[in-house]
């Protein structure tokens, strides 16, 4: 799924790494990170400090109260639409059902605030 080609999964599949608002409509007031366990956090973009991608590493989001890695492949067009404020949710997927150049999410690490990427 890339943010500017219009296709978008339903909420909960598999194969969905993230979704985006709807073309036209507002940016969403928070992202919501989902887990394979049924693990669920929604956090206000409004308190959103940074965003650290390294392709090697995965993603580091940083909040007052959190800080977030994400881990997966392919995250640079996830992380230009987090930096747009335009993702609805990220979720951990299954690698077996993710053609090799979309974007998957492997895994969701919620930390205090001082975590780092490592």
């Amino acid at each position: 799924m890339r943010p500017d080609d219009g296709l978008q999964l339903e909420l909960g599949d598999p194969r969905a790494a993230y979704g985006l608002a709807a073309a036209g409509e507002p940016n969403p007031p928070m992202v919501e990170f989902r887990g394979h366990d049924g693990r669920c956090l929604a956090v206000p973009y409004a308190r959103l400090l940074s965003i650290e991608l390294r392709p090697d590493r995965g993603m580091a989001l940083e909040f007052p109260e959190h800080q977030i890695t994400v881990r997966g492949r392919n995250l640079r067009v996830l992380y230009e639409a987090l930096a747009r404020h335009r993702v609805t949710f990220v979720q951990e997927g299954d690698l077996d059902t993710v053609p090799e150049d979309d974007p998957f999410v492997d895994r969701i690490v919620i930390g205090p605030a001082e975590a780092e990427l490592s």
